[in-house]
């Protein structure tokens, strides 16, 4: 793998220069910030790679003894970047059966900070028979949530924590709950 410096390197060798390149010329108009340290390595790498040839030697009073030229490698290195597939966002899927609050696209969500009682206690009485032990619990829960809301009483550690039975009991109860516990946090 290429370090950025010696991609670059190669990517405005092939662009802009052709035939015998020389280093120096570079690091003149090119890679004026870069240390003499930093291109001879980025040549080592790109020679190491094949991607360049080094051609002829230079005098000695130069600060780059040689010059080089692209392979075809390294043509081929360049073009195998440019058709690279861009790199595409995570996905990630959530299924949810139920919606109490958020809406969303694939990118955005929004949470609705508010809760809507009448909508849990259709819910009670579509998932539970009148007059059975799990109606008055869930009466209960409804009844606790409401006094949470309305700040009635202050809430004790584990309260909710007594309906974990019943919520267990009845998986569409983890939602409204859920949501409940959305809008008290970011209502605050």
């Amino acid at each position: 793998m290429l370090t950025p410096l010696a991609a670059n390197v190669l990517k405005i060798s092939s662009e802009k220069y052709s035939g015998n390149i020389d280093p120096e010329l570079l690091l003149c108009a090119d890679f004026k910030l870069c240390s003499v340290e930093q291109l001879r390595t980025a040549f080592s790498d790109l020679e190491e790679f094949g991607y360049i040839e080094k051609i002829s030697h230079c005098s000695s009073r130069r600060k780059f003894k040689f010059l080089f030229c692209v392979t075809a490698q390294g043509r081929s290195y360049l073009e195998e970047i440019k058709v690279l597939p861009q790199s595409s966002l995570p996905q990630f899927n959530f299924n949810i059966s139920e919606n109490y609050g958020a809406v969303g696209t694939n990118f955005n969500i929004t949470i609705n900070n508010s809760f809507d009682f009448d909508l849990l206690g259709k819910l009670i009485t579509q998932n539970s028979s009148a007059g059975s032990t799990d109606r008055r619990e869930l009466e209960d829960l409804k009844a606790l949530l409401q006094s949470i809301q309305n700040q009635q009483a202050p809430v004790e550690k584990g309260a909710l924590a007594k309906f974990s039975g019943l919520m267990e009991k009845h998986s569409w109860l983890s939602s409204p709950i859920a949501s409940f516990l959305i809008s008290q946090f970011f209502s605050k």
